[in-house]
């Protein structure tokens, strides 16, 4: 997370853009590179939290298409892996003491 924070600063601080299209696009190709960079791969990390609803009842079999609907369960796991998330639930946890 720090070395996102990091990028972002610097792009947030990068006030010169330049005009020319091939320019601008090659300026914001870089930007996107050093972002993706730097950014956590939340589908691969480990899961940290664990989650669980507040009044969990089970969904319906045969979601669109016909196929189970997991929107539940790969919500649940992309909450568990994200580091903002995580991050979140520390300050609280400050905040609790």
């Amino acid at each position: 997370m720090a070395a996102l924070t990091q990028v972002l600063r610097a792009s947030r601080d990068d006030t010169r853009i330049p005009l020319a299209r091939t320019a601008w696009a090659e300026h914001r190709k870089q930007q996107r590179a050093a972002l993706e960079a730097a950014s956590p791969d939340l589908k691969t990390g480990p899961a940290k939290l664990i989650v669980k609803s507040v009044g969990e009842t089970a969904l319906p079999p045969g979601g669109p298409g016909g196929h189970a609907d997991d929107r539940l369960t790969v919500w649940r796991d992309n909450l568990s892996r994200d580091p903002w998330v995580e991050e979140c639930v520390n300050i609280l946890g400050d905040m609790a003491k």
